[in-house]
């Protein structure tokens, strides 16, 4: 039937209004994408001098731009050659979006290639902005945030592949393969950390999470902040906490009192690094390697790492309180240069009430002429009677342990462990007198008179001369215990398993490049 002129007119009407709501329901739609993109961070690098020049935008490096307060979560901060001073980033986390603060270099400086979706390479001079270091430095702290910020890389951008980088006297290379320097610039009794992270206190409720920090050159105060009264310089500090944090090649030496701080934290890795010196302890201060006086330290490694001339209670010192439980520590190389230089109650210690260390495993590392203050302390110390729990697991193998010196009296320098758990053998005591607390079946023990194992130990070089029975019949071991610290497979290709921290290789006379997968990822 034919449409009346009141239906045509229903029907224009209807036509009308879905037409209408169909433009409706697209424009809501359009504004819905715009306001989505308005909020959306795009991803920028950014050429960073320390002062503004040109327009200041840092789109490129004839317009280079000041560090900002607040940078943009997901950006990328190249930096320049140049003085920074302190820095303290205000950026709240977001997600797991992370903040990249990288050194510019000859071979990276900001183009499409080196990974920018934004090309800052105009205006680039190798000369005067990546011949260098970018420097951060203050009294008190040179950088550092506070409110569990996370997600950030501090990238001096550097090419060494063995432990350390740049001035390391094991790398002996430029200053800029450590790219970002970060130093103290004077002593002070509130010089809390040189790289102070996660400064807000309460009690490691609130961590900071996915940091990386690789390539940089980190100064302490050194041996001048031990005579400051109280003095607290812990050189890298994460006072509250880090959670996966990974801190590789990277030059930490002159510590101020204790080199490293980290009282809460779990899955921790300090891989390739070379730390050297802290000072010797006075009545005004005491110090040491590492410190935990937190909570909780969970799922630690310490993996391939020079640790030079350090002093003081431990190399690793649990205390008040602090609950260490599920370490790796393996390829290593521990080693004095400093005939002054001594470790005072053991090498891995409990001390105070509530403090306890669960599942340490120390496998195939390296000790060189390391001295103990007193007789029978070179080992692991657990006082009970202080209240420390002393129930935990240390696992000690594959150990080589050179000329280890008893300063008290020079008889006895390696005791018996403290902890009744503890499961020690296949370890080398070359030139170590006395008796052996930890002694067991299948270790090697020879009191004095053997030749150096090593091709120059004195040069940073612990590779090993050859085989030998004082050095092989390792305990094997799955990984990560089957790759040295160079990179070797363990057993060699003879099918012998040497103890400490090298596999022997005689076509290799030179510490060959370790191999990159024994970084941990920062998540």
């Amino acid at each position: 039937m034919p449409c009346s002129r009141r239906c045509d007119t229903l029907k224009a009407n209807y036509t009308s209004r879905v037409v209408e709501g169909m433009q409706k329901r697209v424009l809501f739609a359009l504004s819905l994408v715009l306001v989505a993109s308005a909020g959306k961070s795009f991803a920028v690098c950014h050429a960073v001098g320390p002062a503004a020049s040109g327009n200041g935008s840092g789109s490129d490096w004839s317009d280079v731009m000041k560090l900002p307060t607040a940078p943009v979560r997901g950006d990328t901060y190249y930096l320049m050659d140049g003085s920074y001073g302190s820095y303290s980033p205000t950026t709240a986390t977001s997600g797991t979006t992370r903040i990249t603060i990288k050194k510019a270099q000859s071979y990276d400086y900001g183009r499409i290639s080196d990974g920018c979706p934004n090309d800052i390479s105009a205006g680039w001079n190798a000369a005067t902005m990546g011949n260098s270091q970018a420097i951060f430095s203050g009294v008190g702290q040179a950088f550092s945030t506070s409110g569990g910020q996370g997600y950030y890389t501090l990238d001096g951008n550097g090419k060494t592949t063995t432990a350390g980088c740049g001035l390391s006297p094991a790398v002996n290379a430029a200053a800029s393969d450590c790219g970002i320097k970060l130093l103290a610039s004077g002593t002070s009794a509130t010089t809390y950390g040189v790289l102070w992270i996660n400064s807000t206190y309460d009690t490691g409720v609130t961590r900071a999470t996915g940091w990386t920090v690789r390539y940089l050159e980190i100064v302490g105060a050194g041996d001048a902040e031990i005579n400051v009264t109280n003095g607290n310089e812990h050189t890298l500090y994460c006072r509250n906490g880090c959670n996966n944090f990974l801190f590789e090649h990277n030059y930490l030496h002159d510590c101020g009192t204790d080199c490293i701080d980290t009282p809460y934290g779990s899955n921790v890795t300090f891989n390739l690094n070379h730390f050297r010196h802290n000072p010797i302890p006075t009545a005004a201060n005491h110090g040491q390697f590492w410190l935990a006086d937190g909570n909780q330290n969970d799922g630690y490694v310490w993996s391939n790492n020079l640790i030079q001339d350090m002093v003081g209670t431990a190399y690793w010192a649990v205390l008040n309180g602090g609950q260490a439980s599920n370490w790796q520590i393996y390829n290593n190389v521990i080693f004095q240069t400093d005939p002054t230089r001594h470790v005072d109650t053991g090498t891995f210690v409990v001390i105070n009430p509530g403090s306890n260390g669960q599942n340490i495993n120390i496998i195939g590392n390296t000790w060189a002429n390391d001295h103990s203050t007193y007789s029978g302390h070179f080992t692991f110390a657990c006082d009970s009677t202080d209240g420390a729990v002393c129930n935990g697991t240390i696992t000690f193998e594959n150990n080589l342990l050179y000329d280890i010196v008893d300063d008290q009296d020079g008889t006895r320098p390696v005791g018996s462990s403290q902890f009744p758990n503890t499961i020690a053998n296949h370890n080398s005591y070359i030139n170590v007198p006395g008796s052996i607390g930890l002694l067991g079946i299948e270790d090697v023990d020879i009191a004095s008179g053997a030749s150096s194992p090593f091709l120059n130990w004195s040069d940073d070089n612990f590779n090993l001369t050859g085989e030998s029975a004082s050095v092989n019949n390792g305990l094997a071991l799955a990984a990560p215990y089957n790759v040295d610290a160079a990179g070797n497979t363990r057993p060699g290709g003879d099918g012998v398993w040497d103890r400490g921290a090298f596999q022997y290789d005689g076509s290799k006379l030179q510490a060959p490049s370790p191999p990159t997968g024994l970084m941990g990822t920062a998540k």
